[in-house]
């Protein structure tokens, strides 16, 4: 949520992936809308554009702020989560909480293998009633993604693992956090963007100025 050293500007490897799934929903409205209108070009070059925001693999190395997509962001800060969970001293609420996060972030994934399928069949599908069933479905599955499934009873969106989206990751991130003692405060992004993972599987500080950032083989 922070921050990362290769982010575009910086931001939070949740955070991008945030961004990302917000463009993504938005282009998806706007095909809906441009379907009705019968204008198929919107809708193809929207579908070529929410492919290209989502990425085809969550676990390329990403090196630099232009190479991030929906799934290596997400991927990203999964991983930067269990990292921070194997630390010698994660808290056992840290630890709960990321089980917690992975046990749900899982229908996003799913959710969003189908969205990149049905983005590339509206790409090339010519008949206007099927295209029209195709973008509606890719509209209903982006803003699952980004805000949940459905309201329940407690008035929460999405509280079981087929309902999650992500505000709901973020908002069990925050609970996480809360619960923290002592209370958790963020490190300085000095600090932060000169922490490395050592080949012996230790961690370290180094000049904020020589880059670096990796995770085993990824880099994020």
């Amino acid at each position: 949520l922070t921050g990362w050293v290769n982010t575009p500007e910086n931001k939070g490897l949740f955070v991008t992936a945030e961004e990302f799934a917000n463009e993504i929903a938005r282009l998806s409205v706007d095909s809906s809308n441009a379907s009705r209108r019968q204008d198929f070009d919107v809708v193809r070059r929207n579908s070529k554009e929410i492919n290209r925001l989502i990425g085809d693999d969550s676990r390329a190395v990403v090196t630099k702020p232009e190479d991030y997509t929906f799934l290596t962001a997400l991927q990203g800060s999964i991983n930067h989560m269990h990292f921070a969970s194997e630390s010698d001293d994660a808290s056992s609420n840290l630890q709960e909480g990321v089980k917690d996060f992975t046990d749900n972030v899982g229908i996003i994934f799913a959710r969003t293998e189908v969205l990149t399928t049905l983005a590339e069949v509206a790409d090339s599908e010519t008949d206007a009633n099927r295209l029209t069933d195709i973008v509606r479905e890719i509209r209903v599955l982006a803003v699952q993604n980004l805000e949940g499934d459905d309201i329940n009873n407690s008035g929460y969106i999405g509280d079981t693992p087929e309902e999650y989206g992500l505000r709901q990751l973020r908002r069990d991130m925050a609970a996480t956090i809360k619960k923290e003692d002592p209370p958790y405060r963020a490190i300085e992004q000095r600090y932060l963007f000169g922490l490395v993972r050592l080949p012996d599987g230790t961690w370290a500080f180094k000049d904020p100025g020589t880059g670096g950032g990796a995770y085993g083989t990824y880099s994020y």
